[in-house]
């Protein structure tokens, strides 16, 4: 078959503007199944466009797959059956060896049959040696392809190049970074963010979703964000927010993200960047006996935290813990001091997330700036590190010690101080605390300044709010996690509506500071009147309801109250059983014999007794057994027994089985998420309280039955 070795300028011109980047470069050729004869002209061709062809001829299978390992070709044309060889079988032969190389399949007569079975055999094109212009075409373009696969692969690598690099930088970054899939389930976090979230490691957060590390009331801002970044392709967006830490403590930060790539995957970068977090520490910033940060890395981040806590919103708390009996342990342990206070530094490392600054302020002293403005947190942590120091006391330097501290505690808000008034203000509420008791715990409290006129106001508040109605009730669910027997269970809250008309400020805001054991019975009193009025309510529309009613000191401590209390039930015509009186172990305990017998004929009338904060005081077991409770309430020092990487501890499960045993209810407050929810059910609490289920609502409107 002869091809024409003249071309129309036309096509020239196209072949050469088509494919610039080919001009003047080898473009490497195999001819399968042509004759010299068929080959030059095809040559001749290409040259006339600018290209240089270096091309092989081959007549077997054998000189192909020679040929093949020679080197990379750019072009495969063959002729579609030729003696000992057929462009199928060439094609069979690339595909094996996984080469990417167009094949250009030559035929007698090109007819749509046959560009169809081309096509389909697996070729790039189908051509006739009669059709020059359209050889040419077909060969640039399949160069064009080839060069632009080339082009794919390379970027692809300097891709993967760059996301390896990123991951590197992404790992080592002092910043806390996670990525999230498309389904916005993290597949990677950073140890900056395991930090800064107080975890060991990703796969608790791979486990527990990120979610768990927002604070609930920014939990649908934050899906809200995520979802409206799905629906905008490179583009970013940042949001402030609060997240909080695997012990419970929050703080607020600048959660910026953006889509981007991690492992070969497309997935959304999330970074937090916390005011003041993740500050290069210096040598120099670390006290050498104790490893722990030294005072002037405490002032200086102390400095900063006050300064963000007067702009609102960043409250947090600064714990004194001194070393009341320093001076005898030294004596003790002469050399071994240093020992003592680094093995006390240790026990500080593990009783205290890094996200908090743990620091030694004098030789005596250790602080702990805690982020967190939660005060019954702080109070908590405290505890802890309290009853710890005492226990480890006789194992530390090998010798047995008893070691005296006491703890202060002082706030920081934005009508703090200065950074240095705050230190003194820790360490006076630890010599309080001393003064009180040894092994104390004292929160620094600022001179009374109310006078008698500013406390006459408050109970005459009171009373306005009692005759003029601006108390309200709300209602908060108590649920039971087995079988549901009929009966709704609530919590009753007391608010007072501020001027607004809001019902938002909690019995804590308007009798702060106030010192009236008759204000705070007739307080008692209201709530009692309007709770069973509730029930009665409830009893028209055939609505079984159980109210869980606080009382204080004041009404535990009076026979006069007890009295009424029995009158005013028999006057409402309210079944006893549908009333669980609720009281403080801390009350309790401050009154044992008056709370005894007050809670001793509550029972008689066949009302229910609950003990709330349970577990907070060392003789929690004693006063259980003395008081006989039909429920208790613990206390949130329990519930932090249950960590995030899903074990509970075997002294929290051992005691509830005791109280399940003891024909004991127990209830779990503050349940906030699915994952406490499951660890509960687990452990063998039967009745839940929280935001999780319900927020305190002016209405009892929780379906119980759901």
């Amino acid at each position: 078959m002869k091809i024409e070795s003249s071309l129309p300028e036309a096509t020239i011109r196209l072949a050469m503007n088509g494919d610039r980047q080919r001009l003047q470069q080898n473009v490497y050729i195999l001819f399968v199944g042509l004759s010299e004869q068929e080959v030059s002209p095809i040559l001749a061709i290409l040259k006339q466009v600018r290209l240089i062809p270096r091309s092989k001829n081959i007549h077997n299978p054998r000189q192909f797959a020679r040929a093949l390992s020679e080197r990379s070709w750019d072009l495969i044309i063959s002729q579609q059956k030729a003696k000992d060889i057929s462009a199928k079988h060439v094609q069979q032969m690339v595909q094996r060896l996984d080469k990417d190389i167009p094949i250009i399949q030559l035929v007698t007569n090109n007819t749509r049959q046959a560009n169809i079975l081309g096509i389909r055999d697996g070729m790039a094109a189908v051509a006739s040696l009669a059709e020059t212009e359209l050889l040419l075409l077909q060969i640039h373009q399949q160069l064009r392809h080839l060069d632009s696969r080339k082009q794919v692969r390379q970027l692809e690598a300097l891709l993967a190049e760059a996301e390896k690099n990123n991951q590197k930088l992404a790992e080592n970054s002092r910043s806390a970074i996670v990525y999230l899939n498309l389904v916005m389930a993290p597949i990677f976090s950073n140890d900056a963010c395991h930090e800064l979230l107080a975890i060991d490691s990703a796969n608790i957060l791979q486990r527990h979703g990120l979610l768990s590390f927002i604070a609930p009331d920014h939990h649908n801002e934050f899906n809200n964000l995520l979802s409206g970044l799905q629906h905008r392709a490179g583009e970013g967006d940042s949001i402030e927010l609060t997240a909080r830490r695997s012990d419970g403590t929050q703080f607020k930060t600048l959660l910026e993200v953006k889509h981007s790539r991690f492992e070969n995957q497309d997935c959304i970068q999330l970074v937090f960047k916390p005011d003041g977090y993740g500050e290069t520490e210096a040598p120099e910033n670390i006290d050498t006996a104790t490893r722990l940060r030294d005072k002037h890395f405490l002032l200086d981040k102390l400095e900063m935290t006050a300064q963000r806590a007067l702009l609102g919103g960043a409250d947090a708390n600064l714990l004194y813990i001194r070393l009341d009996n320093f001076h005898e342990l030294q004596e003790a342990l002469q050399q071994g001091s240093d020992i003592m206070m680094a093995e006390l530094a240790t026990l500080f490392r593990d009783k205290v997330s890094q996200a908090h600054t743990c620091a030694r302020l004098e030789k005596d002293v250790f602080a702990i700036l805690y982020q967190d403005a939660n005060l019954d947190k702080t109070m908590r942590i405290a505890e802890l590190i309290r009853k710890a120091i005492m226990k480890e006391g006789k194992n530390i330097a090998g010798t047995g010690l008893n070691i005296q501290c006491s703890i202060g505690i002082a706030g920081i808000n934005d009508n703090a101080p200065h950074y240095l008034e705050l230190i003194d203000r820790a360490e006076e509420a630890a010599n309080a605390a001393l003064d009180a008791n040894k092994n104390g715990i004292s929160f620094y409290q600022a001179p009374a300044k109310a006078t008698e006129d500013q406390t006459d106001e408050a109970v005459d508040l009171i009373r306005d709010a009692m005759v003029e109605d601006s108390f309200s009730l709300h209602f908060q669910p108590i649920v039971s996690l087995r079988a549901n027997k009929g009966i709704c269970n609530y919590e009753v809250l007391l608010r007072l509506q501020d001027e607004d008309n809001a019902d938002a400020i909690s019995p804590s805001d308007f009798i702060a500071g106030l010192d009236s054991s008759t204000t705070s019975v007739r307080i008692d009193k209201w709530v009692i009147e309007h709770s069973l009025r509730k029930i009665r309510d409830g009893l028209s529309n055939e609505l079984s309801v159980r109210l869980f009613i606080n009382l204080t000191l004041s009404s535990l401590q009076s026979q006069q109250m007890f009295n009424w209390f029995r009158q005013t039930l028999a006057e409402a015509k309210v079944p006893a059983k549908l009333i669980c009186l609720q009281v403080s172990e801390a009350d309790i305990q401050a009154n044992q014999a008056a709370a005894t017998k007050f809670i001793n004929g509550v029972r008689k009338i066949g009302c229910k007794i609950c003990i709330k904060h349970f577990g907070l005081s060392e003789a929690s077991e004693q006063l259980c057994d003395k008081n006989k409770p039909d429920l208790v309430k613990l206390d949130q020092t329990y519930l932090n027994d249950i960590d995030l990487d899903g074990k509970t501890n075997p002294a929290f499960t051992d005691r509830i089985k005791q109280l399940n045993k003891d024909k004991i209810a127990c209830i779990a407050p503050m349940v906030e998420d699915t994952r406490m929810l499951s660890r509960l059910w687990q452990a063998g609490v039967p009745f839940i309280q929280g935001y999780y289920l319900q927020p305190p609502k002016p209405e009892m409107e929780y379906d119980f039955f759901d």
